[in-house]
């Protein structure tokens, strides 16, 4: 199995971090990382907005949840491809483009031969949105960039999460949470008592 390769065509205009993709699919209920989804309603979301969005990317009194959680399922997806090296769903791919489409013009990201491009014009400027827009186009750049290759699911017990691993020993979407419960059963493991025969 060939490794996928990333690329980006044209250029692009400055969009959210890495991590804010990481954070925004992370948002997602998780029975490993014991939390609730995120998204579940308007006060939880402003919550989530506080701690993750930059200023400029909170939308003011407006919440596209629906929008939102659809962009997220979509991202979940095209991550979970990228991992195993398969080809998305067309309605992920779709969903995503569609999104990145009011802010920037018309972009492409396409799955061909095991590697995502990115196809976007440098000069157009595209209809102003919510979150929902910037975060898509973030999870574009992401896909098509070599730190795709640094994204992992968490491998703590029962965790729905992603991370963006620093090294190839970080293993846990949170050092706190999951790292923490995983170090906690390996020392039980170690240090219980053998059951008498």
């Amino acid at each position: 199995m060939t490794a996928s390769r990333h690329r980006v065509h044209d250029g692009a205009s400055p969009v959210p971090s890495p991590q804010l993709v990481v954070d925004f699919v992370n948002s997602m209920a998780c029975p490993g990382c014991r939390v609730d989804d995120a998204f579940a309603t308007e006060r939880a979301f402003a919550r989530w907005s506080l701690r993750h969005l930059p200023d400029r990317l909170r939308a003011d009194g407006d919440f596209p949840l629906p929008r939102l959680r659809r962009l997220r399922a979509a991202t979940v997806e095209l991550l979970r491809a990228t991992q195993a090296r398969r080809a998305p769903s067309l309605r992920a791919v779709q969903v995503v483009n569609s999104l990145a489409k009011l802010g920037l013009g018309p972009p492409r990201l396409a799955w061909a031969e095991g590697s995502w491009t990115l196809a976007r014009p440098p000069s157009r400027r595209g209809r102003a949105g919510g979150p929902e827009v910037p975060i898509a186009l973030a999870v574009q750049e992401l896909l098509c960039s070599p730190l795709a290759r640094q994204l992992r699911p968490c491998q703590g017990s029962a965790c729905v999460h992603f991370l963006l691993a620093r090294n190839r020993t970080q293993k846990w979407c949170s050092p706190t949470g999951c790292g923490n419960r995983a170090r906690v059963a390996r020392h039980y493991r170690r240090t219980r008592p053998s059951r008498a025969r």
